[in-house]
């Protein structure tokens, strides 16, 4: 996997993780933090109590909209961990929101 280059004394890199299920859950548990030099700051998902509770475990707030998970939380990296067939959509989303800032 790659990972940016980051100083010891960089401010963390700001992670929206979109999909709160096996795969999202183990990239916000697991793989970003501390260690990686990244945060979550949301946890997007179309099921609600999904979103909260992974939320929660990271200690960040949960979204069911993209759109509002960006606006609000105005992350630096956008992880997709959702099945493959929404993946162009949801990038998609993303690039126009992030294009529009």
């Amino acid at each position: 996997m790659w990972w940016p280059k980051l100083s010891l004394f960089a401010p963390p890199l700001r992670v929206a993780v979109v999909g709160a299920g096996a795969i999202g859950g183990e990239f916000a548990l697991r793989h970003f933090g501390r260690l990686t030099g990244t945060s979550v700051v949301g946890v997007v998902d179309c099921n609600e109590a999904a979103a909260r509770s992974l939320a929660s475990s990271v200690g960040c707030p949960s979204f069911t909209s993209l759109r509002e998970a960006l606006e609000a939380c105005d992350p630096e990296l956008i992880y997709i961990g959702t099945p493959p067939s929404t993946h162009r959509e949801l990038v998609e989303a993303s690039l126009a929101a992030t294009c529009s800032s």
